[in-house]
């Protein structure tokens, strides 16, 4: 059962009355996101960063509704970690769904084609993007968002502040679905 290439998926989804996410992961690490900000003159801000290794790894998932879920951890992903996100997705829609993601190896590994043919009962259908594209991706907008406005000049010592701040940040965005549904307009999502 492989995932395909999302080209004209989007009317057969409309037909079987599936909804249509978007999902991707990235990190966020200690370092901070660096923005522009106000101060007084003569008073530059100074941000004193952390270790710039240590990260928690996220995976989200964006329907045309408006939704908004999301998982985190301590390490990289994997197929296992995919596919728990997946069951995750899967049981708080409650409804078919076509999800859209880059060809990553841990989206193409064993795990998830195991889990799409012994457990996901038609349930949940995976569309690759094109691998020259990643921008077509509307997660990507996720993370654009919250990197850049909900976490602009946030500077944490350790991963449990981080994670404090980051899981805020999703919480906050979850709350404005009008916000996610933006991110599929985006120009470079192609998203109609």
């Amino acid at each position: 059962m492989e995932d395909r290439h999302p080209t004209g998926d989007k009317k057969t989804a409309e037909e079987e009355q599936r909804v249509i996410g978007y999902v991707d992961e990235s990190a966020f690490y200690l370092l901070p996101c660096v923005g522009y900000t106000w101060a007084r003159k003569g008073q530059t801000p100074v941000l004193r960063d952390g270790d710039r290794y240590q990260h928690l790894s996220v995976i989200s998932v964006i329907t045309e509704t408006g939704d908004l879920e999301y998982h985190l951890q301590e390490c990289s992903y994997d197929g296992t970690g995919v596919v728990s996100f997946l069951k995750q997705v899967r049981e708080a829609q409650q409804t078919l769904l076509t999800l859209i993601w880059d060809g990553a190896s841990i989206h193409r590994g064993e795990t998830v084609k195991t889990f799409l043919r012994t457990e996901n009962q038609g349930g949940i259908q995976l569309e690759r993007l094109p691998a020259y594209s990643p921008e077509l991706n509307a997660d990507e907008q996720v993370w654009a968002y919250v990197k850049e406005h909900e976490l602009k000049n946030v500077c944490c010592k350790t991963l449990r502040e981080l994670r404090t701040h980051v899981v805020a940040a999703f919480e906050r965005l979850k709350q404005r679905p009008e916000r996610i549904r933006s991110f599929f307009n985006h120009p470079d999502v192609g998203f109609y």
